[in-house]
């Protein structure tokens, strides 16, 4: 499978998402993590990140996410005979050095991106799989409260955040300030974290962070800045293993958003990534 075919794919899914769940369009995903934690290579046991993760999470019933390349089954002694058919598309990103020459025919080396396709199967597809030989046995899900937990990652940020009433949930640049109405205002304490990650991914756009507010604000970027910051909070949830509902105010985007990647098929990848860069920020990995 080639990566444009990967995209398709995986944009199909998400399009049916949104139109079966509407805002709510993340919610399998972060179910199927809160409940089974993050998918994981089985072998080396590094978790699986950005549309990867997602990808892996909500399209695929497995109740042990654990995943591995055929090699990498077959290098533990695995038997992969039933597992015809069963493989599941994943990508990465990789640099390569190439060579150019300048406008005065000068030589010289410069890096260029390439992504690439391959297929890894869930643990429940192979047969003899000696399991003192996983690392995902390291990997446990956190037994520290939800609530702690949400409470822990909002402290280590040190983000400026304050609680008023009557306030709308906002981030504010220009001030570099969270503002959010206080607990008790919410339906829930899980509306309350899930409200308060999503601003959160906004602050890490700040220029001081990841710097990802272009100069001109047009109705796009803030749609797409929208997307990242309801991935980037949906991320958050599923770590922290909290319910995350949709935010009425919200709504206005999901056109835009759907328009967005019928028109251009990187635009879910994209949105992925800078989420993933900033739920990373937010959790120092």
């Amino acid at each position: 499978m080639k990566f444009k075919e990967y995209k398709e794919k995986v944009n199909e899914e998400i399009l049916q998402l949104m139109e079966e769940h509407g805002t709510d369009w993340t919610r399998p995903y972060n179910e199927k993590i809160a409940k089974f934690g993050y998918p994981h290579n089985a072998i080396r046991g590094n978790v699986y990140r950005g549309m990867n993760a997602f990808h892996l999470s909500w399209a695929y019933d497995y109740k042990r996410p654990m995943f591995a390349t055929y090699k990498q089954w077959t290098d533990i002694g695995a038997d992969m005979s039933e597992t015809r058919g069963t493989g599941v598309p994943v990508f990465y990103f990789n640099m390569i050095p190439k060579k150019g020459q300048d406008a005065n025919g000068k030589e010289y080396t410069y890096k260029t991106g390439f992504y690439r396709v391959y297929r890894v199967f869930n643990i429940e597809h192979v047969k003899n799989v000696d399991e003192s030989k996983l690392a995902a046995n390291k990997i446990e899900l956190n037994d520290i409260e939800p609530d702690e937990q949400c409470d822990t990652i909002i402290k280590a940020t040190e983000a400026n955040i304050t609680h008023e009433t009557t306030v709308t949930p906002c981030y504010v640049p220009s001030q570099d300030e969270i503002r959010m109405p206080k607990k008790e205002s919410f339906n829930s304490t899980e509306d309350y974290y899930a409200t308060l990650f999503h601003e959160l991914t906004h602050w890490t756009g700040h220029k001081s962070r990841l710097d990802r507010f272009g100069k001109e604000r047009t109705t796009q970027s803030y749609a797409f800045e929208e997307l990242i910051a309801e991935i980037g909070s949906a991320q958050l949830c599923a770590s922290s293993r909290i319910a995350k509902k949709p935010r009425a105010d919200h709504a206005k985007y999901l056109n835009n958003w759907i328009q967005a990647i019928k028109d251009d098929d990187n635009v879910m990848v994209k949105a992925f990534s800078k989420a993933n860069k900033a739920t990373e920020f937010i959790l120092g990995e």
